[in-house]
C-alpha cells in the first residue's frame, strides 16, 4: 500500500526500458500487482511520477501528454487501486477514472434548516459516523471546540448549561468531502470552519450596528428560517426586529417546536386524552337530554303530521 505522500518521493524515479513492450506497456513482470492510494486533486505529473516510480508505466511525460490529450486528468477518482504491471496506460487510466478502487473520501450534504439531531441522524445513516450519541454529546457541551472564538463566546457568555446543544446553529449547511475514516471531531470541525468562512467581517460589522452578537444573529436567523419561506424571510425579519426594538416577545411558536422536538404544533398526549373524555361526556349528556325531552313531551317519530302530546295520554 503506497500512501499519497509517496507522490513526491516517486517523482525522480527512473525506470529501465522494457524491450517487450511499447510506450503503452507497463514494466516486465505482469503477474505482480501493486496497490496505490491516489489523492484526489493531485497534479497529473505527480500521478505519472508515482506510477513510473512503481514501474507501472515507462515514461511519466508520455503519461501526462496522454492524460491531457484524452481529457481524463481531472476525472481521476480518489480511492485505493490495485494495478497490474502488465496493464497498458489506457487500462490504468480507465481504472483510475472509473473509480474501481475503494473510496477514501465520501460526500455529505447538510441541508439548511437541519438541527443537530437531524444532522446526527443523517451522518449515522450515511455511515459517516458510527455513534450518534457521541456526536450529540459533543454538540451538547461544545467543550472540545472552544478553540473556535464563537464557540468560546457561547461557553463563556451564552449560558451553555441552558442550551439543548451549544453547537446548535454553528454547523454550517453545505456539501462536504470528508475522509471515510474521519472522526466525529473531524466532521464537526469541518462544519464549524465553514461557519467561520461564511460569517465574514461585514456580517460582524452589521451585527454590531444592530447591537447584536454573532450568537444572537444566528439564533434569530434560525427562527426566521423556520418561521417563513425563503421569499418571506425579509418580511418576517422586519417583523421580528420591530418587536425586538419595542421590547416585545417575538411570538414565534418555532421555539416551542424546537424544545419539544415536534415539526408541528400538537396537543400533549395527556391533554388530548382529557379533551377526548370531555367530548365523550358532552355527547352522552346530549343523548341523555334528548331522551328526557322525548319522555317529557312524548314526541312521536312516526309519520308526518304526528300530534304532540305534552304530559298526557296518546
Amino acid at each position: 500500500m503506497i500512501s499519497p505522500s509517496s507522490l513526491v518521493g516517486a517523482q525522480g524515479a527512473e525506470t529501465p526500458g522494457d524491450p517487450r513492450g511499447g510506450l503503452f506497456k507497463g514494466s516486465a513482470g505482469g503477474s505482480r500487482k501493486d496497490t496505490k492510494d491516489i489523492a484526489k486533486g493531485a497534479l497529473i505529473n505527480f500521478f505519472g511520477a508515482l506510477l513510473q516510480g512503481m514501474n507501472l508505466i515507462r515514461n511519466r511525460t508520455f503519461f501526462k501528454y496522454y492524460a491531457d490529450f484524452m481529457g481524463f486528468g481531472q476525472k481521476i477518482q480518489a480511492g485505493s487501486y490495485t494495478l497490474n504491471r502488465g496493464m497498458t496506460v489506457a487500462q490504468i487510466a480507465d481504472q483510475l477514472t472509473r473509480g474501481d478502487g475503494k473510496p477514501i473520501v465520501r460526500s455529505i450534504t447538510i441541508i439548511p434548516g437541519w438541527g443537530v439531531d437531524a444532522i446526527a441522524d443523517y451522518l449515522l445513516k450515511e455511515g459517516a459516523i458510527k455513534d450518534s450519541a457521541l456526536f450529540l454529546s459533543k454538540a451538547k457541551t461544545g467543550a472540545d471546540f472552544a478553540d473556535y472564538y464563537y464557540i468560546s463566546d457561547v461557553l463563556q457568555k451564552g449560558s451553555p448549561g441552558q442550551r439543548k446543544y451549544v453547537l446548535e446553529g454553528y454547523l454550517s449547511p453545505d456539501t462536504y468531502e470528508v475522509y471515510t475514516d474521519a472522526s466525529v471531531d473531524d466532521i464537526i470541525k469541518k462544519l464549524l470552519s465553514q461557519t467561520e468562512a461564511v460569517f465574514k467581517e461585514p456580517l460582524h460589522a452589521r451585527a454590531e450596528e444592530l447591537g447584536m452578537s454573532m450568537d444572537q444573529v444566528i439564533t434569530l436567523a434560525s427562527l426566521i428560517e423556520k418561521e417563513a419561506k425563503t421569499a418571506d424571510f425579509s418580511k418576517v425579519s422586519a417583523v421580528f426586529h420591530g418587536r425586538l426594538k419595542q421590547n416585545m416577545a417575538l411570538g414565534s411558536d418555532v421555539t416551542i417546536k424546537y424544545i419539544t422536538g415536534t415539526t408541528r404544533m400538537a396537543l400533549a398526549a395527556d391533554v388530548a386524552k382529557e379533551l377526548i373524555q370531555v367530548i365523550q361526556a358532552l355527547i352522552l349528556m346530549f343523548v341523555a337530554a334528548d331522551q328526557i325531552i322525548r319522555r317529557l313531551y312524548r314526541i312521536r317519530a312516526a309519520e308526518p303530521g304526528a300530534r304532540l302530546h305534552i304530559g298526557g295520554r296518546d
